[in-house]
């Protein structure tokens, strides 16, 4: 599996229990999907994990089928205070930033 600097970052055929070691080691909270070239594909929270599993999802299933396909995020030249205003009016918790060519390059949560 391929190996990324981000703590966050997963890809599609990883499991929800690899999801969940990303959500625990990460300081976001947030797993990010991504492909080989960190494309942005979706995001996972512990929530979108508990929820599946009360509808018997299986901790060895594949995390495509639980994550946000259309999550929010912001790009890495956008100041500051416009990134906290995206996160606070859509009302998450955690932001992917993506560089020029769409590649996750850091996630920013309302801790950091």
């Amino acid at each position: 599996m391929t190996k990324f600097d981000l703590p966050e970052l997963i890809l599609p055929v990883a499991t929800l229990r690899d999801a969940m070691e990303a959500i625990e080691r990460s300081s976001t909270k947030i797993a990010v999907v991504v492909d080989d070239h960190r494309q942005l594909l979706g995001t996972v929270t512990d929530g979108n994990i508990r929820r599946a599993m009360l509808h018997g999802v299986e901790l060895s299933a594949k995390v495509d089928g639980v994550m946000n396909q259309s999550p929010v995020f912001g790009r890495v030249d956008e100041p500051q205070d416009q990134l906290l205003e995206q996160m606070h009016s859509s009302r998450c918790r955690q932001l992917p930033l993506l560089d020029p060519d769409g590649r996750v390059v850091r996630v920013i949560s309302q801790t950091t």
